[in-house]
């Protein structure tokens, strides 16, 4: 693959989407069956992934579905995989949801809840936020993805649960998660390139995007402890020693699509963070962009130690990852997160369309 420049392709997609908003603005939203939610277009066809809200009854204990994000089971784009729940405890939650667990790479201390359990029933039962308000006995439980921008992950990242009394302290935490997988991501990467004989120049490239994560890790764990946020232990495995389309395919799905779009979201947060958390984003905002960088060039010089065919199965995982990451989009909170100056799912996936087109151009 041709290695872009990234810089110029993120601000080519911000252009883009403020356009493309700018001209859709006068569209009505759509809602079915009591549900609400909002509808985006892209090349001349649109999908509508309601969102259906309840308020808890606090006078009963038991648990009690209070939000349902429908995956659009009619558009073949958005797999079941793309639906979350949102579940409330008025009493607190049960003795056996979950003990203490020491801290991860983040570097907090943080809960290990028992997810499954918790969320028993929904169409995600291994991923959890728990939350709860100052001063409420209540606690919140969202089952399922909530992607916050996106990032490299190592091949076996897993998330852990996060504890937060409000939603700023949570979405900190679980960036702070990402950040601390992209660790070992570039772990992975440098023992990986090392092996495979790449230029010195790549491997000093990488070994410093490393420090970057290390430093974002500390960084958003660090504000989200401030926010009352704990975050639990990551458990991540070192994959089995890999062929270089494997590596090529893992680092165009995880790099050149999710780092790259993380970067362009990033771009987007640092113009709109809230004044004591704008320095943080926007230091994270201008590394992603290197990092971004680097994941193209690294498949630009994998590409050229692979096969026509190889390289087209490369052509098809990126292809594959922006289908991915837009049905994950498709299925999350419609609302983004104003402090952080994150913006909404419509949003995001326009932004994403935007990317994926000019990243093809």
């Amino acid at each position: 693959m041709k290695s872009p420049r990234v810089h110029a392709l993120i601000a080519l997609a911000v252009a883009d989407t403020a356009l493309l908003l700018a001209c859709s603005s006068s569209e009505p939203s759509t809602s079915a069956g009591g549900s609400s939610g909002s509808s985006s277009s892209s090349s001349g066809s649109s999908a509508s992934c309601p969102t259906k809200n309840q308020a808890a009854d606090l006078t009963k204990c038991e648990r009690q579905l209070t939000s349902h994000v429908y995956n659009c089971p009619n558009d073949p784009q958005f797999p079941p995989s793309s639906c979350r729940q949102v579940y409330v405890f008025p009493c607190g939650l049960p003795g056996d949801a979950g003990a203490p667990t020491g801290g991860g790479d983040a570097g907090d201390a943080g809960p290990a809840y028992d997810c499954a359990s918790l969320c028993a029933g929904a169409v995600d039962t291994t991923l959890c936020r728990v939350s709860r308000e100052d001063g409420s006995v209540a606690v919140t439980v969202s089952c399922g993805s909530e992607v916050c921008g996106a990032g490299r992950r190592p091949e076996s990242y897993s998330a852990a649960t996060v504890e937060a009394t409000d939603a700023t302290g949570a979405m900190l935490a679980t960036i702070a998660q990402l950040e601390a997988g992209a660790i070992r991501a570039f772990d992975v990467m440098l023992a990986e390139l090392d092996q495979a004989g790449a230029p010195a120049e790549l491997l000093a490239r990488v070994a410093s995007a490393r420090l970057d994560e290390v430093r974002h890790a500390r960084a958003v764990a660090q504000a989200a402890r401030a926010r009352g946020a704990r975050i639990g232990r990551l458990q991540m495995a070192r994959p089995a020693p890999r062929d270089l389309v494997a590596i090529a395919i893992e680092n165009a799905r995880e790099g050149c699509v999710r780092e790259t779009f993380g970067a362009l979201v990033a771009t987007v947060q640092e113009e709109r963070a809230a004044a004591d958390l704008r320095e943080l984003v926007g230091m994270i905002a201008r590394d992603e962009i290197v990092h971004a960088q680097l994941s193209w060039d690294v498949g630009e010089w994998l590409g050229s130690r692979l096969t026509e065919r190889e390289r087209a199965e490369v052509d098809r995982a990126i292809a594959a990852a922006f289908d991915e990451l837009d049905a994950e989009l498709a299925g999350a909170a419609p609302a983004g997160h104003p402090a952080l100056g994150m913006p909404g799912r419509d949003e995001q996936r326009a932004l994403l369309r935007a990317l994926r087109q000019r990243a093809a151009a």
